[in-house]
């Protein structure tokens, strides 16, 4: 079975920056140009799936692409924290 929440990851939540920054600031510090590098090298990496997502869902490729990066950079959180314990 699953284990109990991570207390770290719960009381990092309960500070993310989206909810204590003002929104300019948080994507002032979350926009950049590698991150927009990044996010080009993803669209052309994943082009087959987004186009698949786009034809079936209509759901325009930059918008899954900037959410991808804004909620877990690109998978690299998920890599880090054990996902079914915290979700």
């Amino acid at each position: 079975g699953i284990s109990d929440a991570d207390p770290v990851v719960l009381e990092k939540a309960r500070y993310q920056p989206e909810f204590t920054a003002p929104a300019w600031d948080y994507f002032d510090n979350r926009v950049h140009d590698q991150s927009v590098a990044v996010g080009k090298q993803m669209a052309r990496k994943w082009k087959p799936w987004l186009d698949r997502i786009e034809a079936r869902y209509g759901v325009d490729r930059h918008i899954l692409l900037a959410i991808w990066s804004m909620e877990s950079n690109y998978g690299e959180i998920l890599k880090r924290d054990d996902v079914m314990r915290n979700v």
